[in-house]
């Protein structure tokens, strides 16, 4: 038999804990979280695993597309037609009330 543990409270495992098995990730909109990282350690891996937080919504499109070579223009096109961008569809717009 084996304990039973929520998921959100294997942080409170000291075995896990002297394995370095999370490791605290920043986000410059989130706050710092615990993430879980492989089980085990490779004598050639990473000394971390999540080297940088969850990129934005958009962050990188710029970069992308330039690299599947779309052009500056085209790029400006997408945003202005709302293709691409760095808010949700439909962020900021005032919806007609009754």
């Amino acid at each position: 038999m084996a304990k039973v543990m929520q998921p959100h409270r294997q942080t409170e495992l000291s075995q896990l804990a002297f394995r370095h098995f999370f490791e605290d990730v920043g986000h410059p909109i989130n706050a710092r979280v615990a993430h879980s990282t492989l089980p085990m350690r490779l004598s050639r891996g990473p000394e971390r695993f999540h080297v940088r937080p969850a990129p934005l919504l958009g962050e990188h499109n710029h970069e992308l597309l330039a690299e599947l070579g779309v052009t500056r223009e085209e790029i400006a096109d997408l945003e202005a037609d709302g293709v691409i961008g760095r808010a949700p569809a439909g962020y900021g717009k005032k919806t007609a009330t009754a």
